[in-house]
């Protein structure tokens, strides 16, 4: 037995060996000049290639744009592999959990609780509900303002948790990036909930997504008190968002912004290294979250619901959202800062802004307001959007629908401002529009702008 092993050893060896010989025959029928070729190109690639540090890999362009044709092109990292630890398996269960999606089975541990069958009930009946009430109305509605050609990424500045909207004004977007003072927040501690635990949170988050379905918006107040529990009140509207547009979580990382305007993707080190740390505010009104500050900003992958059992490639390409939580008044957001660079990487942007405390007429958002003129090619927004002064000297032109007789606040608003946006509705013929789009007018009017350039 011994003898017969070791035959078989030796001849497993000689038949490596065979192979090598093989392998390496095959290198030397190559010619000099074509192995120099090889190094040459392949030295090219690797000086080029980002991130420089295996350990560290980024999935933005490192350089800011020198040139608008610069600032158009791909980071070189954003083909290669995700870094950072995935909470895919997690966020797709707190999308079951959350939603409910038809067809697709609760975990034993809430499957037999009344209280989950009442969320059920209601959550689903919220999501029919606004897509025959608003989604019916509004997603025809915008599709014959959107231009040809529009850029395929979407920045969405004062968004809150309003995937939803994001969504619906441009659904075939392949990125959309949200930004405001409320932390993304963590999907597992939701799945720890057990029995009356389970029934409460869940029950009050229920509620918090049938109102913002109802209304398509959620006050600012809000989504500052849902930053804190077990049950994250962001995540909750973004998959609430996904259940309307029938869409469903493919991965889901958080991530860092460097100094240069890069993405650090948040691994199980750094998760680990922040564990039982709480975030910080993005602002000295705001409450501060229950989740850690890894959690802040986020990465979610997504695309259309299986059907019938169809594969992946029928169902579209994935596309992604980011989140990011951010003070975007000029004492935070600088011109040359990480989330400036970050955006500016981008070049040029399809943009939204709906709801927005019309933070975008203070001079304390100007820098916010400047990104928006020089890369949006194409913008909607309710009267909270750019004003008419700095949409013109940009080279925007504004078409209003419904009507405004003035800013929906009574106070904190800039009545010369004001003053441009109520002439510039009289100035033009009055376009119908059949569902609400952030605030009213002061006398409760639905209005839309939309700047084209």
């Amino acid at each position: 037995m011994v003898w017969a092993m070791k035959w078989v050893w030796i001849a497993a060896l000689m038949a490596l060996a065979v192979l090598g010989v093989g392998c390496r025959s095959e290198g030397k029928a190559k010619t000099k000049a074509h192995r120099k070729a090889e190094v040459k190109a392949k030295a090219k690639v690797e000086s080029k290639a980002e991130p420089k540090s295996k350990a560290e890999p980024k999935s933005e362009s490192k350089a800011e744009p020198k040139s608008e044709s610069k600032a158009k092109a791909e980071p070189k990292s954003a083909s290669k592999a995700k870094a950072g630890q995935s909470f895919g398996v997690q966020m797709r269960a707190f999308w079951l959990l959350l939603t409910c999606p038809d067809g697709v089975a609760l975990p034993p541990w809430a499957r037999e609780r009344a209280a989950v069958a009442a969320h059920c009930k209601r959550v689903r009946e919220a999501v029919a509900k606004h897509r025959t009430r608003y989604l019916a109305k509004a997603r025809p509605f915008l599709a014959k303002l959107r231009p040809a050609g529009l850029p395929q990424k979407v920045l969405y500045p004062f968004g809150g948790a309003d995937l939803l909207s994001a969504l619906t004004t441009y659904p075939d977007a392949k990125e959309i990036t949200t930004i405001s003072l409320e932390h993304s927040g963590d999907p597992r501690p939701a799945l720890t909930l057990r029995g009356a635990e389970l029934d409460a949170h869940l029950t009050a988050a229920g509620k918090h997504i049938a109102g913002f379905l109802a209304y398509a918006n959620s006050k600012s107040t809000t989504l500052m008190k849902l930053q804190r529990g077990p049950i994250s009140g962001e995540l909750a509207l973004f998959v609430a968002a996904l259940a309307v547009h029938d869409l469903e979580p493919v991965d889901l990382r958080y991530f860092s912004i460097e100094p240069d305007g890069s993405l650090r993707y948040v691994d199980a080190a750094t998760v680990a290294a922040h564990h039982g740390k709480r975030g910080k505010r993005r602002s000295s009104g705001w409450l501060r979250p229950s989740s850690s500050p890894a959690f802040a900003n986020y990465e979610l992958s997504y695309r259309a619901r299986s059907k019938g059992g169809a594969a992946a490639s029928a169902r579209g390409a994935v596309r992604v959202h980011r989140h990011i939580a951010a003070n975007l008044a000029n004492a935070h957001y600088k011109r040359e800062g990480p989330l400036a660079l970050h955006l500016r990487a981008k070049g040029k942007v399809a943009a939204m802004t709906k709801a927005a405390s019309y933070l975008l007429w203070s001079d304390d958002f100007s820098e916010i307001r400047r990104t928006l003129t020089e890369q949006a090619t194409f913008m909607i927004s309710d009267s909270t959007g750019v004003p008419p002064r700095y949409a013109r000297a940009a080279g925007f032109t504004q078409t209003t629908y419904g009507r405004y007789s003035g800013c929906f606040f009574k106070k904190r608003f800039v009545r010369s401002h004001d003053a441009a946006f109520k002439a510039l509705w009289a100035a033009q013929p009055r376009r119908a529009l059949p569902f609400r789009y952030g605030y009213p007018d002061r006398d409760g009017h639905f209005h839309m702008l939309v700047a084209t350039r």
